[in-house]
């Protein structure tokens, strides 16, 4: 499993095995800090160690030469984390809540729903979840939506690019908002707190980085 965020996330050099035109590659073969063998997360979850920094401009500089992307200036677009993570959180109702105490809908006509699953056996319930958020948002926004699930590339960097984004949880969702140089609404984001206190503390610097505005295109 190609796993972008985590490959990014924790230097692990197993991004060293996939094709050379992927983020992945691309980002841990340039990395200035060490590299952690074959996705050990043992090295930082029982051993101690503090997550590693992640290099922002040199991510925001491969996702600009990875593809062209057509950004859509009238769509709210949100990654949807589901599978694993069904069970954690609401995703139907966080997201019409952030849509309406943000007047989003005011301002945008569409809407694009990206998703992955990481667990085949969450697959029906993820799919019935994603078209259930399709049709609320027709009926309480009148937005026209759009389901997305590309490769992981391509959907990283659409999501690092969009207009108007909506990360929810998980570090696929965070990680790409980071380096997005536009209107990203964290409401979601900051409704979860069950991370591990390393993950915690990495995530709260990717919205950091994103605020600061470091992530010219």
């Amino acid at each position: 499993m190609y796993n972008l965020a985590d490959i990014i996330r924790y230097n692990f050099d197993v991004g060293l095995d996939f094709d050379h035109d992927t983020i992945a590659y691309k980002y841990i073969s340039q990395v200035n800090s060490q590299l952690v063998a074959k996705g050990n997360y043992d090295y930082y979850y029982k051993h101690g160690n503090p997550l590693p920094n992640v290099e922002f401009k040199l991510l925001r500089d491969i996702v600009n030469k990875h593809q062209p992307v057509e950004r859509q200036d009238d769509t709210i677009t949100i990654h949807c984390r589901v599978g694993d993570k069904l069970r954690e959180y609401n995703l139907i109702n966080l997201v019409v809540t952030t849509i309406e105490s943000n007047n989003l809908n005011k301002k945008y006509k569409q809407c694009r729903l990206f998703y992955g699953l990481h667990h085949p056996s969450k697959k029906l319930q993820s799919d019935e979840i994603i078209l259930n958020l399709a049709d609320k948002l027709m009926e309480s926004f009148n937005l026209h939506t759009e389901i997305v699930s590309n490769d992981a590339d391509s959907d990283f960097s659409d999501l690092s690019n969009a207009n108007c984004y909506i990360p929810t949880i998980g570090g696929f969702s965070c990680l790409s908002a980071s380096i997005n140089p536009n209107n990203v609404i964290w409401d979601i984001f900051d409704t979860h707190n069950r991370y591990h206190p390393h993950d915690h503390f990495q995530m709260q610097s990717f919205k950091v980085n994103q605020l600061q505005g470091h992530n010219k295109l």
